[in-house]
């Protein structure tokens, strides 16, 4: 079993609150990214099926609702940051986030390979991703038009 932490929520708003209201064992996704300008062995944490209709259907509206009655502009994002798959932020890669998971992780992880893991929350209340070791892991392509917005998340098969 693999446990890492995800880091950078505060970067992406509103990653932090969503991360918050998901319950424990939510299904994510993490994909490397490795032409990340910061960290060329970068893993993405993503939420599949945030939207309107997926999974996550009440989380997503509440936030909508929100931008609503946010009348002052007081909210730092907007409708255009509640995107599907939901960027949430990344894998722990230094000893000031927690350590070097993502690479370690990156040393087996295929590129633009998506794989599926679990939200867990450490001890202290900290997201984590949670899979299976790697020779045990399934791993799920997303295939899409780079020029679209439209993905498959390999469910259909």
């Amino acid at each position: 079993m693999i446990q890492a932490p995800i880091v950078g929520m505060a970067f992406r708003p509103p990653a932090a609150d969503v991360i918050q209201l998901l319950p424990v064992g939510a299904k994510l996704l993490i994909v490397r990214e490795p032409d990340n300008p910061h960290d060329v062995e970068a893993v993405k944490v993503l939420l599949k099926d945030f939207n309107a209709e997926g999974v996550h259907k009440d989380l997503f509206k509440s936030l909508l609702e929100m931008i609503e009655l946010d009348t002052y502009g007081h909210l730092k994002w907007n409708a255009d940051s509640l995107q599907d798959p939901f960027h949430l932020g990344y894998i722990a890669n230094s000893p000031k986030t927690g350590g070097k998971f993502a690479s370690e992780l990156c040393q087996w992880m295929e590129p633009e390979k998506w794989y599926e893991c679990e939200l867990v929350f450490g001890s202290s209340g900290r997201p984590k991703i949670q899979m299976d070791d790697q020779q045990e892991l399934p791993d799920h392509a997303i295939e899409g038009d780079e020029d679209s917005d439209e993905v498959n998340y390999g469910d259909d098969e």
